[in-house]
């Protein structure tokens, strides 16, 4: 259930994790029921399946590669980038500068932050003032929960967004519960290159799953104390 949430909200990030992240509780549940030959089977199988969909979609390779990883000289200066529309547009350069920007404007309200109205709005700002006009034209968000909070709300806003994502990975390991640790830790790592918290299916969803994992551990507490 909790994947078909994660394909409807589909980043790249958040699908990969929740995909890796279930094979490996697949395989860890069942670790006990496996012998070395099935194994060393399974594995063959994803190899096989890797290299199969490689050669299918070969330019997947070049994207993840030079495509992703090129102009990385050009952190803060996209500008000097020709055709950057065409170069840089989705590349990790230009998340970068993007997260550079967040960064340097939020140290001008490092504790409060600029509120929460005017996040983007002093970003997109910022990007005008020290001139990188691609940003500016194309309005780039953050797309870095921690970042946007960081601008938002300061460093107070970032701690607190801290404890709230911790809460559940706490919960996780308190519990020994395998499943809980994964939907933390998927849900950490997707809001790096994401902002889930300020759209309402994102507040609900973590909403209810962290009230969720709360009983379940209160009611785990209740049922240790009561054998004491």
């Amino acid at each position: 259930m909790l994947l078909v949430f994660v394909f409807l909200i589909n980043t790249r990030i958040a699908v990969c994790s929740s995909i890796l992240g279930s094979i490996f509780i697949t395989l860890y549940k069942f670790k006990s029921s496996f012998t070395i030959k099935q194994s060393v089977l399974i594995t063959a199988i994803v190899f096989i399946f890797i290299v199969i969909f490689i050669t299918l979609f070969p330019y997947t390779i070049k994207k993840y590669t030079t495509v992703s990883f090129g102009n990385m000289d050009k952190i803060g200066k996209l500008d000097e980038v020709e055709n950057p529309e065409g170069e840089i547009y989705n590349s990790l350069v230009t998340r970068i500068s993007i997260w550079k920007s967040a960064l340097d404007l939020s140290k001008r309200n490092i504790w409060f932050g600029v509120g929460a109205s005017d996040g983007k709005r002093k970003l997109f700002d910022y990007y005008y003032e020290t001139d990188q006009m691609f940003l500016f034209k194309y309005k780039f968000p953050v797309h870095n929960q921690y970042l946007d909070y960081l601008i938002r709300f300061g460093i107070v806003g970032l701690v607190l967004l801290i404890i709230f994502m911790a809460l559940p990975l706490y919960i996780g390991f308190k519990l020994h519960n395998s499943l809980i640790i994964y939907y933390s830790l998927s849900f950490i790592v997707a809001n790096i290159t994401d902002d889930f918290l300020i759209r309402f299916d994102g507040i609900v969803f973590s909403c209810i799953l962290v009230s969720f994992f709360g009983y379940l551990y209160v009611r785990n507490q209740d049922k240790y104390f009561l054998k004491e």
